[in-house]
Formats: C-alpha cells, structure tokens, sequence
C-alpha cells in the first residue's frame, strides 16, 4: 500500500468518525498527525473497553506487524503532566506494546475535548470498530446516561445503534449483580446466556444457574432456560442428564430434560423403535419426515382435547385414576 493509499484510508476512518459525532461541533479530524513515544501514551480510566481480550490483542499485533498501523490513535496532551491520553484507540496501544515498539503515530486533537466529547468519541469508535461485547457496551451506555441524562433513543441515534440494542445492554447490567459483570468480562458466561438470567428476580437464584452452566453441569443455551422457567416456578433449577452408547458402531444419544427419568426414557425409546420396524424400508430423510409429522400430529391432537375439555366445562380426569361410577337411576 502507498503512502497515499495508506493517507487516503487513515483520512476516510477520521472522516466517518467525525460524521459520527459532529452533531455538537466537535470533529475528531480536527487533529494533527505525530509521532510519539509509546510511555507518554496512556489510556483515560474511564475508558470504555474495561476487558482486553488477549487472543484478539495478539492478532491485532499480527496484523499490525504485517500490515502497519493503518488508523492511529485518537489523543489529547495533558498540559500538566505531557502526558497523551488516549480518546480512542486503547487495543492498538496494547498491540503495539506487545510488538515492542517505542514510538507510534497519533492524531492529537487540537483542542482538550471536555467528558462528554471525550465519551462519546471513544465510545462510538469501539462500537464501530469492533463491537463491545453486551456487557461492556451496556456498562458504557449507563454511564453516559447517568451523567448527561440523555435517553436511549438519544443515545443510540449518536452512536449509530439500533435503540433496542442499546436497552438490552442495558438490562443486561441493571438486572445482573456485579461478580456476574466479571464472569462475562472473562469470557467465562457468554452474555447470550446471561441474557437468559435477567427475568429472575433473585440474585442467588442467577448465581446458581450461571454456576451450572460455568461448571458445564447445563451444556447450553436451552438448558439454562429450562432451568430458569423451573427457578420461576418454584422448582430447583437441576441439570439436565442423559446417556450415549455405541451399538453394533451406531451411536445412541438420549438427552433427559431436568426432572425426567429413565422410565420416560424407556418408554419413548421403545415407541421410537416401534416406529423404527415399521418402516425399516423407508430412507432416514423419509423416516425424520414421518417423526416430524406424527409428532405435528400429536399436538394438533393434544390442542383438541384441551380444546373440547375446555368446552365441555369440566377438568380432564387425570390419567390411571379410576373413573367415576355412573349412577343407575331408577325406573318408572
């Protein structure tokens, strides 16, 4: 790549970025191009980004070192200190680091961008970027909320977000108590999970299950909101068992949601083999399809009868227990 080519490309990342956040006046390609020795650079302790994957700083480092530095960091100089504080750009710092480097190019703003630029700015190039998981992301909108008293809608429209995404970030931090945070933060509860812990309403209760799922007792996503249905209801979240085997070099796997049993187990294994020698000759794309309309059948079936017990105006006789005599009335 030309020095030109590479110019064009740093000028088109300030241009979108000061797109981005020039609703105020303040344009983040209003900086000036140098070269600065690594130490003096340090990171605001606000910073948004508060957990720095180490897998994905090690191949911005390759990439970096193969290809060079193609958007330096945003920065502003501390007059009292001379200190750079990084605006934006705290990942490429730590890249740069690892591949030991002493100086590295950034653009200084010209002017100190006072809190609100200062958030914004680092906020909206992160979320571009490469986007903030939902926690850190979550973290970083409550914060700007809480200070400025903007809305989600305001804030979203500023960050180039869809409003709901910015709410379920949100939620995601007001409804999770803090060593939860971190368990995300370090990749140990994936916030696709964690999300499915939001609607209890006792802390412990999401611990629990979040410490099922991190000692791999609940293996995925469905599981933790089977068990969080049954933590609604008054059950205890359990985790899900189940076996496989090998048999003449077919492999059995039989998967028991929480609560069931091996009684259960056997008896639909048994209707499964029935189905089986019964249409031995038919292919297994033709043998799935039968499995999935018998089973389409059998709720549409299920949907009647509640249907007519609803009509009927009376509880459905719970199955095995014995009916009720009918009373012989007396003729004339």
């Amino acid at each position: 790549m030309t020095t030109r080519e590479l110019q064009a490309q740093r000028n088109g990342h300030s241009t979108a970025l000061s797109a981005k956040t020039g609703a105020d006046g303040f344009l983040a390609n209003d900086a000036e191009e140098k070269l600065v020795r690594v130490v003096d650079i340090q990171p605001e302790p606000d910073q948004p980004r508060k957990y720095l994957d180490a897998e994905s700083l090690r191949e911005l480092a390759e990439s970096i070192s193969e290809h060079g530095l193609l958007s330096p960091p945003l920065v502003h100089l501390d007059q009292a200190t001379g200190i750079y504080r990084l605006v934006t750009g705290e990942r490429r710092l730590g890249a740069v680091e690892q591949l030991g480097w002493e100086t590295m190019p950034v653009r200084v703003l010209k002017e100190r961008p006072n809190d609100e630029q200062r958030r914004i700015l680092a906020l909206v190039e992160n979320v571009n970027r490469e986007d903030l998981d939902p926690l850190e992301l979550g973290l970083a909108c409550h914060d700007d909320i809480t200070k400025t008293g903007r809305t989600a809608s305001e804030l979203a429209r500023i960050i180039k977000k869809n409003v709901s995404t910015v709410t379920r970030a949100m939620k995601l931090v007001q409804h999770l108590p803090g060593d939860l945070h971190e368990a995300i933060r370090l990749k140990k509860l994936p916030p696709t999970v964690a999300r499915e812990l939001v609607p209890l309403p006792d802390d412990d209760a999401k611990r629990r299950i979040a410490d099922l799922y991190m000692t791999k007792e609940l293996k995925t996503r469905a599981d933790v909101t089977a068990a969080v249905r049954a933590a609604r209801t008054g059950g205890e979240p359990r985790s899900p068992g189940g076996f496989a085997c090998e048999i003449a070099d077919v492999r059995v796997c039989v998967a028991l949601a929480a609560g069931q049993s091996l009684a259960q187990a056997t008896a639909a294994i048994k209707e499964l083999l029935k189905d089986l020698i019964q249409h031995a000759d038919r292919s297994l794309i033709e043998f799935c399809r039968f499995l999935q309309a018998k089973e389409a059948a059998r709720k549409k079936a299920k949907e009647l009868q509640a249907a007519e017990q609803k009509l009927a105006g009376h509880r459905p006789v719970a199955e095995g227990s014995p009916k009720r005599a009918t009373q012989n009335v007396p003729g004339r």
